[in-house]
C-alpha cells in the first residue's frame, strides 16, 4: 500500500512530463533591414525566464514544447511567437512609441487627443548639429516659429517668436525646463535635451496665464531608461569663417567716388595715400577660427528608479581676429527618480552652468566695429612698422597720443581723412570686455498616487545666479574727437535667487470603455529677488588702475586720483496663482477641454485694483476617422481630426518697480540769485510711498545715482514727482483663435497638420512715453495699443523604407499677417529705433508693427543726379510731412525643410530655412561721408554725366539726408539658407560588439555653408534689437559657415 501511494507523484510527474517535454527554442532575431538585434530581450511567457541575443542577434533558451515567447527591445514593436528549432523575427521600428504622449502644461496628453497646436522638436532633431544653443534648436524645425538673432557672436542667444510680434517688449516666449520657468536657457546644453514642445495656441498656453502671451515651450531633458545602463561621448570639431563677405570699393575705387562727390580734394588723398596701398578691412578683422564640443553622458534605470548625469564644455573661438570675442561653457546635468512605495515617487532634475565670455561691441554706436571695418577707407595700410609711420601717424605720436600696436609692435593704421570713424584693428583691442556668469537651477519633486488614475504632485523649483562684468577702455586713438590716453574701467557684480513651490493633482477615470474624464487643479508661488552693484573709475591725468592687465581688474586697485562712482540696488517680485484644467473624451472620438488661471501680481507690477488677471480657455476635438462612415478610407487615411480652440494669455513685460506709481524721488537746487542751476537725483523714499529695499515684494529702487554740485550761490530745493502715474494700468492680454487639422495617410507614411490662427493683443503695454509741459515729463506705463498677428500653419511629413534604404522629408510653411489696430489717441505714433533724433521704426496705427519709416525713393534727376521722392502730403515741397511707411521686417512666410536618408551604416540629413517678404532697412553709411562704400548700394549704377539713367544719384548730390533715410535704403531680406548638410557611417554592430561598444559613428558636416539672398550686407539676418529694431541693419555680428568633423561613441 505505501509502495502504491509513494509511486502515485512519479506516475503523474512523468505524466506531465510526456504531455509537455523540455525542447530548445532557437533563432535569429532581426530589424526591417536584416540587421541583427543585438541584446534583445527573449522570455518564455510561462516561466517568465529569459535570455538575450547575442552579436549575430541569435538565441537558445530551454521552454515547456508549445510555450509562448515575447522578444521585445527598445525601440520596437513587441513580437509573441510560439517556439520552434529555427524561428527569424523581424522586429518592427515603433514610431508611435516615441510620439504617444507629449508634454503639455503640468502633464502630459497622447497626441491623439490634444485639441490644441502644439509642434514637438524631439532629441533627432537637434543632435549632431553645431548649434550652441535651445533657441538655435528651435528655429526651422517647426511652423510658426522663428529665430530673431541681434548678433551671432560667441555667446550670443537669439529670441524666439512664436505667430509673430504681438508686443512693445519682450516677444520672448515662456520657457519651461523640466517644470521650471527660466528666463535664460543659455546654459542648458541642447544635448542634455530629450524634448521640447512648442504651445502656439492659447488654449494650449492659457495654463501659464500671465506669461504665456507670447506662446510657451517646455523642455523636457534627459532622463535614465530601463536597462542596461549606458556611457555615451560625443565630439565636435568645427572650422569657422565670415558667412556672407560684403563688396566694399578698392582704393582706385574710392578714389574715383570721392573726387566725382567732392567729398576729398585730390590733394588730400595724395597726402594721404602712398598710390600703391588698397586695403580690405574685412579680411583685415575676421579669420578662420575653431569652435569644440565635447558631451560625456551615464544613464540607467531599473524597476524602481533611473538615473542621468551628463558633462558638456563648449570653447567657442569666433571670426573676429585675435581673442576678444570668445565663449566658453562648462554644463553639468543630474536627473534622478527612484519609486520609494508603489504610492511614491520622488526625482530631482538639475542643470549646472558656469560661462566666460569676452565680446567687441557691435550693432550700436560710433564703436561698432562692423561699421568701422565697412567705412574704413582702403588707401590707409592695416599694419604700420614702427620705423616707416605715416606723417599723420608720426604728428599723432609726437602730440602724445597713444597708437595701439600688435604682438610684434607693429602699429595698426590710423587714417588721417576719418572723422567719424575709427580704426577697426584698434576698436577690436581698445576695449576688453570680460563677463562670466554660473548659476544652478532645477526642482525637487514628489509624485502621490493613493488610488488608481490619481496623482498629486508636489513640486520646489530653484535658480541661484550670479554674474560678473568687468570693462576696461584702454588708451588708444581712433580719430580727433575720439581718444583715449588714459585707461578707464567699470565692473558690475549681479546675482540672483528665483524659487517656485506648486501643488497640482491630476485624475483620470475611464468607464464603459468609452468616456474618459480628466482633471487638473493646482496653486503656484513664485518669488524672484535681484540684487546689484556698480563701481566705475575714470581716469584724471592717470590711468584708472594701478596696472592695464587683467590681473588689475578690480575696483580695489584704483588709483587715488581716479573719480569714483558706485551704485546698486535690491528688487524683489512675487507672483501667485490657481489653475485648473477638466477634460472629455469620447471613444477617442469628441474631445473636449477648458482650462483657467488666475495670476495674482505683487504690487510692484500692477496697483491693487488691478493685481488678479484671468485667463480661460476652451478647445474641442473630432477625430472624423474614429466614425463608421470613415471606414471604407481607412486603408488611405489612417487618422483624420479637426480641432478649434480660444483662449486667453497676459504678459508681465514692462511692469516692476512701480513704475505705474508716481513717486518723490528727484530734486532741483535752484540759483537765487547770480548762480547756475545744478541737478542731484537720488532715492528720497524707495520706490513704494513709504517703502525700502527690504520693504517686501516689489521692495523698490535702493541705490542712488552719482551726485554733482557747481553752484556757488545760495539756493533753494525743490521737489516733483519723478512720472504722472497711472493708476488704471492692467494686464496686456491676447485672445487667440486657432482652428486645425491632423491626418495620417497611407500606412502612417504620410503626416499632415494644417492650422489657422487669429491672433488680437490688446492693452499693449507703453512706456517711456515724454509729453510735453508735464509734471515729471514722463509717462508711466499705458495701455496704449492693439495688434493682430494672423495666418496660416503648415507641416507635412513623409517617411518609408525600401529594403536596407530608408528615407524622410519634413517641411513646414507659415503665413503671417501684422497690423497695428488701435493706437491711444494721445499719441500719433510710438518712436521705435532711433538714428540720431529720427525714429527709423514706428508703431503706428495701420501699419505693421515697428514698420520702418522714411522718404519714398523715386529715382534720379536725370539733369543734376540728385535723389527724387515722393511728395506724399502733396504741398509742393519735400519735408516731414513726407515721411511714411518704406517698408517692414514682418515676412509673408517662413519655411523649414529636413531631408533625411540611411543604406546601412550610412546617413545623409540636408536641413533649410528661409523667408520671404521681409524687408531690411540698412543703416551702415552715408552716401557722402569720407567713408568707404558698399559697392552695389553706391557705386554701380551711379549717376555721372555719362549715365544720366541711373538708378542711384550721383556723388556730388543734394538731400543726403532724405537720402539715407529713404526707401533707397530698404532691401529684400528673403533668402534660403542650408543650415547642415551632413555625411555620417556608423561602424557595424558587430564589429563594435568584440570591443564592448553598442555604437560608433563619424560623421562631417557643413553647417550654415550656403545663404541665397540679394542682400548687399553682412547677411540677412540683421537686427538691431528683437521687437522694434527688427530688420534695422546697424551692422550685427556676422553668421558664420562651417565645416564640422564629429564623433558619437556609446558602450
Amino acid at each position: 500500500m505505501t509502495v502504491i501511494v509513494c509511486a502515485l507523484p512519479l506516475w503523474a510527474s512523468a505524466q506531465e512530463g510526456h504531455a509537455h517535454p523540455q525542447v530548445t527554442a532557437a533563432g535569429t532575431v532581426v530589424d526591417e533591414a536584416g540587421e541583427p538585434v543585438i541584446g534583445a530581450s527573449v522570455v518564455d511567457l510561462a516561466s517568465k525566464r529569459g535570455v538575450v541575443t547575442d552579436l549575430d542577434g541569435k538565441f537558445a533558451i530551454e521552454v515547456k514544447k508549445g510555450t509562448m515567447l515575447r522578444i521585445t527591445y527598445t525601440g520596437f514593436v513587441a513580437v509573441d511567437i510560439k517556439e520552434g528549432p529555427a524561428l527569424k523575427v523581424v522586429m518592427k521600428e515603433d514610431d508611435k512609441l516615441l510620439q504617444e504622449v507629449v508634454v503639455v502644461g503640468y502633464g502630459v496628453q497622447k497626441k491623439s487627443s490634444l485639441t490644441g497646436a502644439i509642434s514637438s522638436v524631439k532629441s533627432e532633431d537637434m543632435e549632431n548639429r553645431s548649434i550652441t544653443t535651445v533657441q538655435e534648436a528651435l528655429g526651422g524645425k517647426t511652423a510658426g516659429v522663428q529665430l530673431v538673432t541681434t548678433g551671432a557672436d560667441p555667446g550670443s542667444v537669439g529670441s524666439i517668436r512664436i505667430r509673430g510680434i504681438s508686443s512693445n517688449a519682450s516677444t520672448e516666449p515662456l520657457y519651461v525646463v523640466d517644470g521650471v520657468r527660466q528666463s535664460d536657457i543659455s546654459g542648458i546644453d541642447p544635448n542634455d535635451i530629450e524634448s521640447m514642445e512648442v504651445l502656439k495656441d492659447a488654449a494650449s498656453a492659457a495654463i501659464y496665464g500671465a506669461e504665456a502671451g507670447n506662446g510657451v515651450v517646455l523642455i523636457t531633458t534627459k532622463k535614465g531608461k530601463k536597462g542596461q545602463g549606458r556611457i555615451t561621448y560625443d565630439f565636435q570639431y568645427t572650422i569657422q569663417k565670415i558667412s556672407q563677405k560684403p563688396k566694399l570699393l578698392n582704393a582706385q575705387q574710392y578714389q574715383e567716388y570721392m573726387l566725382e562727390g567732392n567729398i576729398l580734394s585730390e590733394g588730400t588723398i595724395n597726402n594721404a595715400w602712398d598710390g600703391t596701398t588698397d586695403s580690405d578691412w574685412i579680411d583685415a578683422i575676421f579669420e578662420n577660427s575653431y569652435m569644440q564640443k565635447h558631451s560625456l553622458g551615464f544613464s540607467g534605470g531599473g524597476e524602481k528608479g533611473n538615473y542621468y548625469l551628463s558633462l558638456g564644455y563648449l570653447d567657442n573661438n569666433g571670426i573676429i581676429k585675435g581673442d576678444n570675442d570668445t565663449y566658453q561653457r562648462l554644463t553639468a546635468t543630474i536627473n534622478s527618480e527612484y519609486k520609494v512605495a508603489k504610492w511614491l515617487t520622488v526625482g530631482t532634475t538639475n542643470n549646472i552652468a558656469r560661462t566666460k565670455r569676452n565680446n567687441v561691441v557691435t550693432n550700436s554706436g560710433v564703436s561698432n566695429l562692423l561699421i568701422s571695418a565697412l567705412m574704413y577707407d582702403p588707401l590707409t595700410p592695416v599694419i604700420v612698422s614702427p620705423d616707416n609711420l605715416t606723417p599723420s601717424m608720426q604728428t599723432l605720436q609726437e602730440q602724445g597720443m597713444v597708437l595701439l600696436a600688435n604682438e610684434n609692435g607693429d602699429y595698426y593704421g590710423v587714417s588721417p581723412l576719418q572723422t567719424s570713424c575709427s580704426g577697426p584693428l584698434a576698436l577690436i583691442n581698445a576695449t576688453d570686455r570680460r563677463q562670466s556668469n554660473f548659476h544652478v537651477n532645477g526642482s525637487i519633486y514628489a509624485n502621490l498616487s493613493p488610488f488608481k488614475g490619481f496623482v498629486f504632485t508636489s513640486r520646489f523649483g530653484y535658480k541661484l545666479w550670479a554674474s560678473d562684468a568687468k570693462t576696461a577702455e584702454l588708451p588708444f586713438y581712433g580719430y580727433a574727437t575720439s581718444h583715449r590716453e588714459y585707461l578707464n574701467f567699470t565692473s558690475r557684480n549681479s546675482n540672483g535667487v528665483y524659487y517656485q513651490w506648486e501643488n497640482f493633482a491630476n485624475y483620470t477615470k475611464t468607464w464603459a470603455d468609452a468616456h474618459t474624464l480628466t482633471a487638473m487643479a493646482g496653486f503656484s508661488y513664485q518669488e524672484n529677488k535681484t540684487s546689484y552693484s556698480e563701481g566705475s573709475l575714470t581716469a584724471n591725468g592717470e590711468d584708472a588702475l594701478l596696472g592695464s592687465t587683467p590681473r588689475f581688474y578690480h575696483l580695489s586697485y584704483a588709483t587715488d586720483s581716479s573719480t569714483k562712482t558706485v551704485a546698486g540696488e535690491t528688487l524683489k517680485t512675487a507672483k501667485m496663482s490657481w489653475f485648473g484644467r477638466l477634460g472629455y473624451e469620447y471613444k477617442g472620438r469628441y474631445m473636449a477641454q477648458a482650462t483657467l488661471r488666475a495670476d495674482a501680481a505683487d504690487l510692484s507690477m500692477l496697483p491693487k485694483s488691478n493685481r488678479w488677471g484671468y485667463f480661460p480657455s476652451v478647445s474641442a476635438g473630432w477625430t472624423i476617422s474614429e466614425e463608421r462612415f470613415f471606414e471604407p478610407l481607412k486603408d488611405v487615411v489612417r487618422h483624420l481630426k479637426v480641432r478649434a480652440s480660444w483662449g486667453q494669455n497676459g504678459s508681465l513685460a514692462s511692469l516692476g518697480s512701480y513704475n505705474y506709481d508716481s513717486s518723490i524721488i528727484t530734486y532741483l537746487s535752484y540759483p537765487l540769485s547770480g548762480g547756475s542751476t545744478t541737478a542731484q537725483t537720488g532715492n528720497t523714499g524707495g520706490g513704494a510711498p513709504g517703502g525700502g529695499p527690504d520693504s517686501g515684494p516689489g521692495g523698490g529702487p535702493g541705490g542712488a545715482t552719482q551726485a554733482t554740485t557747481t553752484a556757488s550761490t545760495a539756493t533753494t530745493q525743490g521737489r516733483y514727482p519723478n512720472a504722472l502715474g497711472n493708476m488704471d494700468l492692467k494686464w496686456e492680454t491676447s485672445e487667440q483663435f486657432d482652428f486645425g487639422l491632423d491626418a495620417r495617410l497611407f500606412g502612417d507614411r504620410l503626416s499632415v497638420s494644417i492650422d489657422y490662427f487669429n491672433k488680437k493683443t490688446k492693452d499693449l503695454l507703453v512706456t517711456g512715453i515724454s509729453p510735453s509741459l508735464s509734471v515729471g515729463g514722463t509717462l508711466s506705463p499705458i495701455n496704449a495699443g492693439n495688434v493682430t498677428n494672423k495666418g496660416f500653419e503648415f507641416e507635412l511629413g513623409w517617411q518609408h523604407r525600401v529594403g536596407d534604404f530608408r528615407y524622410s522629408a519634413k517641411g513646414n510653411i507659415a503665413t503671417l499677417t501684422n497690423k497695428v489696430t488701435y493706437i491711444d489717441p494721445s499719441l500719433e505714433f510710438i518712436p521705435g529705433t532711433l538714428k540720431g533724433n529720427t525714429a527709423l521704426t514706428a508703431f503706428q496705427e495701420g501699419y505693421p508693427i515697428y514698420y520702418f519709416r522714411g522718404y519714398k525713393y523715386t529715382g534720379v534727376d536725370a539733369a543734376t543726379g540728385d535723389p527724387t521722392f515722393e511728395d506724399v502730403n502733396q504741398n509742393g515741397m519735400i519735408d516731414d510731412g513726407d515721411v511714411t511707411c518704406i517698408g517692414d521686417a514682418i515676412p509673408d512666410f517662413t519655411y523649414g525643410i529636413t531631408l533625411s536618408a540611411e543604406y546601412k551604416g550610412l546617413d545623409l540629413t540636408i536641413f533649410g530655412t528661409g523667408s520671404y517678404g521681409n524687408q531690411i532697412y540698412m543703416q551702415l553709411d552715408d552716401i557722402n561721408s569720407v567713408g568707404n562704400k558698399l559697392k552695389e548700394v553706391y557705386y554701380d549704377d551711379r549717376w555721372t554725366p555719362g549715365n544720366t539713367t541711373a538708378s542711384r544719384p550721383s556723388p556730388a548730390c543734394k538731400y543726403t539726408d532724405l537720402y539715407n533715410k529713404s526707401s533707397a535704403m530698404v532691401f529684400s531680406g528673403s533668402y534660403f539658407k542650408i543650415n547642415q548638410i551632413q555625411l555620417g557611417y556608423a561602424l557595424p554592430k558587430k564589429l563594435l560588439h568584440k570591443i564592448s561598444m553598442n555604437k560608433a559613428r563619424l560623421y562631417c558636416s557643413l553647417d550654415d555653408f550656403f545663404i541665397f539672398t540679394s542682400y548687399p550686407g553682412y547677411g540677412p539676418d540683421a537686427a538691431a534689437s528683437a521687437v522694434e529694431g527688427v530688420g534695422v541693419d546697424f551692422g550685427a555680428y556676422p553668421s558664420s559657415k562651417k565645416i564640422v568633423f564629429g564623433l558619437n561613441v556609446e558602450f
